[in-house]
Parts: C-alpha cells; structure tokens; sequence
C-alpha cells in the first residue's frame, strides 16, 4: 500500500518586477491510499496537468518508504488571478482517502546522512561507503519536474549511514565520496547530526508529531551547522541546526488545509 499526501498551490508571477514570483495560495491537500506506484502516479498527474494546462508547472514527490508527499505548484499570473482544478479532484477521487497518515520513519538508528541529487550517482556513493565497511541505505527519494517554456527534472536520494559504523570509518568514507563527487556540477553532502532529536525539536516547536516528519534535504554549512529541509503533511520546515540537534533557526512553509 502507497500513502500519498497530495498538496495543490498556485503561484502567482509578475514579470515587470525584479523577484518575478510575487505570491503563493495553498488551494488543497488530500491523504490518499493508492493502489500504483508512486512513479506511475506521479506520471499520470504530471500528463494530466500538463494537458489542460500546458505549460506552467512543478511537480516535487517526495517519497520515504511507503509514503509519498506530492505537491503541485501552478503558475498564474498577478495574485487574485484563479485556475479550475475540478479535473485534478475527479482524478483523485478514484483514491480511497484516509484522515491520518501512518508514522514515518525512526532516524535513530542512523548516525550520518548523504544527500546527492543526481539519482544515477546514488548506487555508486552506496559502493563507496561499502568498499569502506559502512553500512548505509536509501532513506528518502525525491522527483522534481519544471515545466515552464523549457523543462527540468532531477532526482535525489538520501542515505543514511548506520548508527554501527565507527567514526574513523566514516572518515574515510567521506573523504571518497568528497574526492569523488566534489565538482562544480555534481550536488553531494555529507553530514554528521542526530536526525531524530532535530524531528522531536522541530515538532516541539510547531506542534507536529515527530513519526509525522522526515529530512527532504540538507546542506553542511561552517561551524558544524546543517541547514536542513523537513516536510509534514502540511508544511515544509527551513531549519538550521547543529550536530546534536539543537535548532538555530526555523522558517515554517505552513500549507492551508482547504478543500477543492
């Protein structure tokens, strides 16, 4: 069984100004039991949108296991500006829907995370780390298309290094991955921090249940600081944070829970 967490926003864009995206509305969110993949869900959505719309468009899954958070991003033009997404909810509609989402996962038994967003580079970071002795898996995936004139797509995974691996290891195993990935085009990270006491912090202060949250992404930053990207249900977490969990700084991306 796939959970799916689905969220709708427009964003609104004024080109005459220097920041170009001048505001964003949340218009829906849905909790979903699937019965597809996550990839053959995410494509269906994707064709969908982009055949009544055309152009204009991001799509970002982000997927942990069995649950996938998908939210889409339609572009307008000056705030006030609307859209129908009454063919989205007849989409969605085939879906059973659920009230709670199941508890994601326990970071605990991790004590070192890869974030590399480049999904053909994430099986070879994982045989670097094991010609090292480290045990390390993938956690987190996520998918982003851009469809706007021109189109993007990348993926990129997380992994997480266990709790069992000695530090002179890890040493070792991020030295190759940082002589093997570190160029100017390649996205790798490499972080040491408790991601579990920075889920139970982060819930602390918003009121979220920590089994609700998981890391999307993460960037080291000077003075063993991590800035790093959670997601919920219903917002997205900005969060810089030290090695043992302690948050500095938290910018909350709160989604508005209408209904279509």
């Amino acid at each position: 069984m796939n959970v799916v967490s689905v969220r709708i926003k427009y964003s609104f864009w004024d080109f005459s100004t220097e920041v170009f995206r001048v505001g964003e509305k949340f218009v829906y969110e849905g909790l979903y039991k699937i019965n597809l993949d996550i990839s053959e869900f995410e494509q269906k959505l994707y064709e969908l949108i982009m055949m009544d719309k055309n152009d204009g468009m991001t799509l970002e899954v982000n997927s942990f296991n069995n649950i996938h958070y998908v939210e889409a991003d339609l572009f307008l033009g000056e705030p006030g500006d609307t859209y129908d997404i009454e063919y989205i909810n007849q989409f969605l509609n085939q879906f059973e829907k659920l009230e709670t989402l199941p508890a994601t996962n326990d970071l605990s038994e991790y004590q070192g995370f890869v974030y590399i967003k480049h999904s053909d580079e994430a099986d070879q970071a994982l045989d670097i780390l094991d010609s090292c002795g480290i045990k390390a898996e993938k956690i987190g995936m996520t998918s982003y298309k851009y469809e706007r004139g021109a189109s993007d797509l990348w993926i990129a995974f997380i992994l997480g290094i266990a709790s069992s691996a000695a530090w002179d290891t890890i040493k070792s195993g991020k030295v190759k991955l940082e002589n093997e990935f570190n160029n100017h085009y390649r996205d790798v990270q490499f972080g040491i921090f408790n991601a579990q006491k920075l889920k139970e912090n982060v819930a602390d202060l918003s009121g979220e249940a920590p089994n609700n949250l998981e890391i999307i992404s993460f960037e080291c930053v000077k003075d063993n600081k991590f800035l790093v990207t959670l997601n919920s249900r219903y917002q997205k977490f900005y969060v810089e944070a030290t090695e043992s969990g302690e948050i500095k700084k938290m910018k909350m991306d709160r989604t508005t829970q209408t209904r279509i």
